[in-house]
């Protein structure tokens, strides 16, 4: 928070345990919070998309003008909802509807409970299952954009981040989305 315009001023208001605390989120989007002096609402929200203003207020009630203007504002999203066996790849112009979307289902191996060998193996199946299912996810991103005829303005990842991160790694995948972006 001390990159915040007149952070001093406002850190008389904040406790040290809120401020240690909201110094510990790393958001490369910003961060919106909410916080009242009798300590009844502490919330701190990582939005979506980039905060392009940066101020703070006293006021009897919360400016939620910002947070509104995030929520409205129109952008076309690549949505990549990333889970071991199904998976979910969308393109969006607006906030209602989807352009383009597709559900990819692999099957994937469950948890193994035995120790061993036979682990080892179960592991090494499951990590080829996985593998699999990310390359059939890059097969659906790749005509996905060619179809849709839009700018993406931004990628947004949510369940398991570390296959969301293997598919985007890949640098067919990345370039698509690059190319349209």
């Amino acid at each position: 928070m001390s990159g915040q315009k007149n952070s001093n001023e406002l850190l008389k208001y904040l406790d040290k345990d809120i401020v240690s605390l909201i110094d510990k989120i790393d958001s490369p989007t910003g961060l919106i919070i909410f916080y009242d002096t009798d300590r009844m609402v502490r919330e701190v929200l990582a939005p979506y998309l980039p905060v392009e203003s940066s101020g703070w207020q006293i006021n009897t009630g919360f400016d939620v003008e910002l947070l509104q203007s995030l929520i409205k504002r129109k952008v076309n999203l690549c949505i990549v909802l990333a889970h071991a066996g199904e998976s979910f790849i969308g393109i969006t112009e607006d906030q209602n509807t989807f352009l383009s979307g597709s559900i990819i289902r692999s099957s994937v191996k469950g948890k193994h409970t035995k120790g061993g060998w036979s682990q080892r193996r179960f592991e090494r199946l499951r990590t080829e299952d996985i593998q699999h299912h990310v390359e059939k996810m890059r097969s659906a991103l790749k005509p996905m954009i060619a179809d849709v005829d839009v700018k993406i303005d931004y990628v947004i990842t949510g369940g398991d981040f570390k296959l969301a991160s293997m598919m985007l790694k890949d640098s067919d995948a990345r370039s698509l989305v690059m190319q349209a972006i």
